[in-house]
């Protein structure tokens, strides 16, 4: 029998055109089967209805919304519907920068995965040819060389 001006002018509608289910023409295409199956499920049962979906204005933005509806004892609903969309915008954001750091982690990893890998081979050579100089050649070494052999 009643919806507010402020509900009606989130969606571009008259509020008179919004009353009794003129509300469910709003509903964005994406979500209208969930939200009509869910609503007539607590219509038939008469008990509380609460969901999230969104809602297209008649300019077409596009509203996150959560609704919640409780049957009314003179036969009718009570209900309410607030506009989540900057909350559902920053958790997209979030989610998106959260999705970021891990590949930009998992870039990292790889990265030193690789460079492990080629310092890891060359390396090994020469700590072997070292060990192997170190053996055969120590006593020809002046104190210093041998220093540095023990470095490598």
């Amino acid at each position: 029998t009643f919806v507010n001006e402020r509900f009606a002018a989130m969606v571009g509608v008259p509020s008179a055109q919004l009353v009794g289910d003129g509300w469910l023409r709003a509903l964005h295409g994406r979500d209208r089967a969930r939200v009509m199956g869910a609503w007539t499920t607590a219509l038939r049962a008469r008990r509380d209805f609460h969901l999230e979906f969104r809602m297209r204005a008649v300019d077409g933005q596009v509203h996150w919304v959560v609704a919640t509806a409780q049957p009314a004892p003179d036969g009718g609903w009570l209900g309410s519907v607030t506009d989540i969309t900057l909350h559902k915008e920053t958790e997209r954001a979030l989610i998106l920068a959260r999705d970021a750091a891990e590949q930009a982690s998992q870039a990292k990893s790889d990265f030193l995965n690789r460079m492990s890998h080629e310092l890891r081979t060359p390396l090994t050579a020469v700590i072997g040819f070292a060990r192997l100089l170190n053996h055969s050649a120590r006593s020809r070494l002046t104190p210093q060389e041998q220093g540095f052999m023990e470095r490598i």
